[in-house]
């Protein structure tokens, strides 16, 4: 019960941007489980699994899960080369597991979207935007501290492989998988991950130069994520795929790009979510001067 309070938390605090309580409680729920198992240990062998080992199912249990969410804050500090490594790290935690099918898609289509956002820019001008000073590293490769300079994080993140741009099979393949899972929401990061290889396969284009056949599929792919994220109530996700789809109607019908961020503006303050509601307010007065 502890341990799952302490996850839902450091969910909380991430889908807020606040980046010191998430890895706060991250760390604590990390030592409540070392605390409490013997570990971290192997998986369960047979004689285990029969019958039954509390220390080998807690951290089992919880693993998979604690390296998403590391990714999604390593992500959130602008680090795509450690957030890449928790996400792998969680797939083959989760590799066989019935438990945590929906953790492993998680993982595997949130390093497919660092990678593609990765592949659409250079990683020093992805980087160069880490200007204020965050947490999780003191130049070492798995080692933390509290507040280290941008220069240390900098520093740390080399620790970790360079990314490369995914595959066309790496993204059909992932697609595949969330479209045959049951969960809405899932089946709309799937839309939203070929929206965004679409748009990414061809970075020195104008939207002004894309055919207008790519642009159709690209909004067709936004528009279906935006119904299933509606109809399953994710109103997370849903503000994020309104944030992209303001992205492309912004130089065809900036009148609609216009009310497609005001909403997305109005839910992302309902959610608490700072750090994609201040990305709005900045797109509204850097493109509206409002």
């Amino acid at each position: 019960m502890r341990a799952q309070l302490l996850l839902e938390l450091v969910n909380v605090a991430l889908s807020r941007h606040e980046l010191d309580e998430a890895e706060d409680r991250l760390v604590q729920l990390i030592t409540y489980l070392r605390n409490t198992s013997v570990g971290p240990p192997a998986r369960p062998t047979s004689s285990e699994s029969e019958h039954g080992s509390a220390e080998t199912t807690l951290w089992s249990e919880f693993a998979p899960m604690i390296c998403l969410l590391a990714g999604s804050l390593a992500q959130a500090q602008l680090r795509p080369r450690r957030a890449s490594a928790s996400y792998r790290a969680a797939i083959n935690l989760a590799e066989g597991d019935l438990n945590h099918v929906a953790t492993s898609l998680a993982a595997r289509a949130a390093d497919l979207a660092a990678r593609i956002g990765l592949a659409a820019d250079s990683e020093e001008a992805y980087m160069s935007s880490a200007s204020a000073p965050t947490s999780m590293s003191n130049g070492t490769c798995g080692e933390t501290q509290k507040g280290p300079t941008t220069t240390t994080l900098e520093q740390d993140e080399e620790c970790w492989p360079a990314l490369t741009p995914p595959s066309s099979s790496e993204v059909e393949d992932l697609v595949a998988a969330l479209s045959k899972h049951s969960t809405a929401a899932l089946q709309a990061v799937g839309h939203v991950i070929v929206a965004c290889a679409e748009t990414s396969s061809a970075p020195s284009q104008l939207p002004s130069s894309s055919s207008s056949a790519d642009i159709s599929k690209t909004k067709n792919h936004l528009k279906i994520a935006l119904e299933l994220c509606t109809s399953a109530h994710d109103n997370a996700l849903r503000v994020e795929v309104l944030a992209l789809m303001s992205a492309l109607y912004m130089y065809t019908a900036p009148a609609h790009a216009h009310l497609i961020l005001r909403r997305a503006k109005e839910l992302a303050k309902e959610l608490g979510a700072s750090g994609l509601g201040a990305w709005i307010v900045q797109q509204l007065i850097g493109t509206f001067h409002l």
